[in-house]
């Protein structure tokens, strides 16, 4: 599956998630186990059900997004969406959310599909 985006100071696909202090707590205990939508500047859905899967979701709008967050996830870019796999590393990276292209990169990092 292709990294959808090119930008500066990311993890990219494949990569550990970078953690970063939140108000009251830090980004990677707040994600959890399992696979996990990160959306920043970007509502992304709660919850995502696809082929038995179950993805959460975690949205912050861009007044929540504090300067580290965005140092170490979006750099020069508005927007992001990174799908993280239960390992907490980063299955792949876009821009802005798309279902369509969630799905595949789900499946892809399931094996069930070719890349």
């Amino acid at each position: 599956f292709p990294d959808a985006c090119v930008w500066a100071a990311s993890p990219h696909r494949g990569s550990p998630a970078v953690d970063a202090p939140l108000d009251d707590d830090w980004l990677l205990q707040k994600l959890g186990g399992g696979f996990v939508l990160l959306g920043l500047g970007v509502d992304v859905p709660e919850s995502l059900d696809t082929a038995g899967i179950s993805v959460k979701g975690h949205s912050f709008s861009n007044g929540e997004i504090s300067q580290e967050l965005s140092d170490r996830y979006l750099g020069s870019a508005k927007t992001a969406v990174y799908l993280i796999r239960p390992d907490q590393h980063v299955a792949a990276r876009w821009l802005d959310f798309s279902r369509e292209e969630v799905e595949t990169a789900l499946k892809t990092a399931m094996g069930w599909q070719a890349q």
